[in-house]
């Protein structure tokens, strides 16, 4: 018979596996503390003057992300942005650091292990074996693709929609323990804060339909799933509503047809995945659409993409990988570009931090296996951590450290047109 492991033994292996994680991070996080602002955070942060007194709550809700007066408005200035969370974390930062870029720059490092923590949750709470969960999350914690969203301050709307929509998924998954109505309502109430953080939280409700779709066990009544989706939808409505009362009815003007963006969707697809398979040669990426609809490169990803849904339909973990593929594309939809968006880039390492750690939970309810090859073979991803927290450290004290550093190997290193410019000025 199986003895089970005393309660107090188990919770010292988690609180010893959640240290180590934290650990980890800090380390290769550690030069982030002596970088300075980066890029938008001059104007959003340093020489914002909207950040330096607490406003009344009604007007996070009512202001366009990085519009200072209303003389920009009149002016015809728009950014097309609405996140009033993330103005005010902004404002509570500077309560407590004053313009110092290291406090900032600590938020945004606390709010990424927040989200790695989270993560470490779920696959717990998904029966996720000790091993595999802490693999999992040091590998989405070191990853260098996420350098950009943790060290430029101003991607911290990437963390906060993160952290969020991770804990509303949290909480919808897992009704069936004690107090299934507050974990709805908490899960609702995550989503809301998601939104208001930044608009990729839309993409929790189709993840959520999903879930219900590829989930085992007994399925719930759908009566009960639609009807638990209403308070989802009311609050998207909502937030729909003071966003376009912030925003108006400003939008861009298609440089390209929509078949042409569609046809390039793979190539962008493909291209993220090489960031996370084969993380080198990381930087502020400028990526622009291929001259041609039938080039090289749209018409390599598209051959990618339809080799890689081959094998992930050949699979014997094929549902599995569908689940991945699925929440990856979804987390990466707002910024395919099928709707046009307001960037000069079509890839940028920021924007791989959501679906990133959406494609984190394939792994949950894996186990891990106790013969002794199986554990040889486990020193091949510990050693790929070691070298991505390696890499990450490097890109934290050589890379994202100041804008005079940043211009120049930009324009040095990888030939980055985008800041000859800014260069120039430093």
């Amino acid at each position: 018979m199986k003895r089970k492991k005393p309660i107090i033994h188990l919770a010292g292996i988690q609180i010893g596996v959640c240290s180590g994680i934290v650990i980890l991070i800090l380390l290769a996080y550690l030069p982030t503390f002596s970088g300075d602002f980066l890029l938008d955070d001059h104007p959003l942060i340093a020489d914002n003057p909207l950040i330096r007194d607490l406003q009344p709550l009604p007007w996070y809700f009512l202001q366009e992300d990085g519009v200072l007066s209303k003389t920009e408005v009149a002016g015809g200035y728009h950014t097309g942005y609405y996140r009033p969370l993330i103005s005010l974390t902004y404002q509570l930062d500077y309560k407590l650091w004053g313009l110092a870029p290291m406090g900032f720059r600590l938020t945004n490092l606390i709010l990424h292990l927040a989200v790695c923590l989270m993560l470490y949750l779920i696959l717990k709470a998904h029966q996720t074996g000790i091993f595999v969960s802490f693999a999992v999350v040091a590998f989405f914690g070191l990853h260098p693709v996420n350098t950009e969203a943790v060290s430029w301050i101003s991607s911290r709307n990437n963390i906060l929609v993160a952290l969020f929509s991770l804990a509303g998924y949290y909480f919808y998954t897992t009704p069936g323990r004690a107090r299934p109505l507050i974990n709805r309502g908490l899960s609702v109430l995550f989503f809301a804060a998601a939104l208001f953080s930044k608009e990729f939280a839309i993409m929790l409700l189709p993840i959520l339909f999903l879930y219900n779709r590829f989930r085992k066990g007994k399925p719930m009544s759908r009566a009960g799933e639609w009807l638990g989706y209403l308070p989802f939808v009311a609050v998207l409505t909502v937030y729909l509503y003071l966003r376009h009362q912030a925003l108006g009815g400003e939008g861009m003007s298609p440089a390209h047809s929509l078949l042409f963006r569609l046809f390039a969707t793979p190539f962008i697809i493909l291209y993220y995945l090489r960031l996370l398979v084969f993380p080198v040669g990381l930087h502020n990426f400028y990526v622009s659409y291929p001259e041609q609809i039938l080039s090289a490169e749209i018409l390599i990803g598209i051959c990618g993409l339809l080799l890689v849904t081959f094998l992930i339909f050949r699979s014997p973990r094929g549902s599995r990988l569908r689940w991945g593929a699925v929440v990856f594309i979804l987390g990466l939809a707002p910024v395919l570009n099928i709707v046009q968006t307001a960037s000069p880039s079509l890839v940028s390492m920021r924007w791989a931090y959501f679906p990133f750690v959406f494609l984190c939970t394939v792994f949950a309810g894996l186990g891990f296996g106790r013969s002794g090859a199986s554990r040889v073979w486990w020193a091949v991803p510990i050693l790929f951590g070691l070298w991505l927290g390696g890499y990450t450290h490097y890109l934290n004290s050589r890379h994202w450290q100041n804008n005079a550093v940043l211009f120049k190997r930009e324009v040095a290193l990888h030939a980055n047109a985008y800041y000859y410019g800014g260069l120039a000025e430093t």
